[in-house]
């Protein structure tokens, strides 16, 4: 095992090669520490998640996630406290999000393929529009969306790419003017 200022000389060593910056040995310190926490919170997650997997063999159609904890849903990002959740094969969503799945309203693999689907906030970024003009788009029948509702009002939209083919093509710049 090495000693922590074998440790201290060797990250510093790491830094400057990678960052180009040399480092004190107290920051040098802190940083190591900062990474070693960050892998270990992720580390912690990563098991976290494998014996929810294990869970799956015994619970196959899923689990209400642990109530310790807050997550956020893999469709719609929605952040919930742990006993808002449901686990399954699909990962982690919501209750408005796994009974869009449960219903056959989402298929449930949009939570594992993300290339396959696109959100309202994507299209925004990707072709600017506002959220007044994808509601109009949809209403007019120009997008296909899938609406993920909660409580009867309106969630989320999910716009399957194999049912917008005109969506992945490249926007059509605006001229100035």
């Amino acid at each position: 095992m090495r000693t922590d200022n074998e440790r201290i000389q060797s990250f510093k060593e790491l830094w400057k090669k990678n960052r180009g910056e040399d480092l004190t040995d107290a920051q040098a310190l802190e940083y190591s520490d900062n990474l070693l926490g960050f892998y270990r919170a992720l580390l912690d997650v990563h098991m976290r998640i494998e014996r929810w997997k294990e869970r799956l063999v015994n619970e196959p159609k899923g689990f209400p996630v642990p109530s310790t904890g807050t997550y956020s849903c893999i469709i719609c990002h929605h952040h919930m406290k742990g006993d808002e959740g449901w686990f399954d094969q699909f990962g982690i969503k919501c209750h408005p999000c796994q009974k869009a799945v449960n219903d056959g309203v989402i298929p449930g693999t949009i939570a594992t393929d993300r290339e396959s689907w696109y959100s309202s906030d994507d299209l925004k970024e990707k072709f600017g529009w506002h959220h007044t003009t994808l509601a109009k788009k949809v209403r007019t029948g120009e997008l296909k969306a899938r609406e993920i509702r909660s409580d009867e009002h309106f969630w989320h939209f999910v716009f399957l790419k194999e049912e917008n083919p005109n969506l992945t093509t490249e926007p059509t710049p605006v001229p100035n003017t």
